[in-house]
């Protein structure tokens, strides 16, 4: 049991790579922010959660300008994922010498455009789909 525990443990340490994290999802979050303000995005997001949380109830309205901020919360995490390959290789041209900080680096580098390619493709388009099915034509 305690051997699972470990196994367990160390799978997740390998999938999940904090600085990597606040990376990609931080620069998505203040990227889309920059662009159309905090209420505009606090209200896509509100919205998304609806439809993925309580896909069955109605949501409200829908306009083109939320829309417009859910591509750009799309383009700001592919954004981000690309940050995170420019700060993971500098975090290796600095530590050169050091294999052990190279490590943290490289991880950095790597993983950052995973996550936002799996959140994009994973959360973020299908939300905005969803969106864009719900706009209200004039």
């Amino acid at each position: 049991m305690a051997f699972s525990g470990f196994v367990l443990q160390r799978d997740l340490q390998m999938i999940f790579h904090l600085p990597s994290l606040i990376v990609c999802f931080g620069g998505m979050i203040s990227l889309s922010m920059a662009d159309y303000g905090v209420e505009c995005q606090s209200r896509v997001i509100v919205l998304m959660g609806r439809m993925w949380f309580r896909p069955t109830d109605s949501v409200d309205t829908v306009d083109a300008l939320d829309v417009r901020v859910g591509h750009g919360m799309i383009a700001g995490a592919y954004l981000s994922g690309v940050i995170g390959i420019i700060l993971g290789l500098i975090q290796i041209a600095v530590h050169f010498g050091d294999v052990a900080s190279m490590r943290s680096g490289l991880a950095i580098a790597l993983y950052c455009p995973m996550y936002a390619v799996v959140f994009v493709e994973g959360l973020l388009h299908p939300a905005v789909r969803r969106l864009e099915e719900n706009l209200e034509c004039p």
